[in-house]
């Protein structure tokens, strides 16, 4: 069985820097929900991340970051995704893996 990754970005005020960084993140993962806990949409930015494939919803800071978790883990959930990454500030994403990444010793 394939695991497919879903990658939820919680934004609060979000700028062309994080549009960008969206961007780049979406090179690695497909599947992003971007959830915008801010109080006003800017509608423009939210078309922007629409177009690029990125799901994009407004949750006006209902249940703070709280709320915005659930409602990305929703989205990303049934979209099947049984691998999620959960990120609150997108600030720098890098479109590379370190070589080692995998070699990281497990628990137990």
């Amino acid at each position: 069985m394939k695991m497919a990754p879903g990658a939820l970005v919680v934004l609060f005020h979000p700028s062309e820097a994080h549009v960008n960084n969206l961007l780049r993140l979406k090179r690695l993962v497909e599947d992003i929900v971007a959830v915008d806990n801010s109080p006003v949409v800017d509608v423009h930015l939210h078309e922007r991340v629409r177009n690029a494939g990125i799901d994009i919803l407004p949750n006006f800071n209902k249940g703070g970051v709280a709320g915005a978790y659930n409602r990305g883990l929703e989205r990303l959930i049934g979209k099947m995704c049984q691998i999620l990454f959960i990120l609150t500030r997108i600030q720098r994403c890098r479109t590379t893996i370190s070589p080692d990444a995998g070699s990281l010793p497990r628990p137990g």
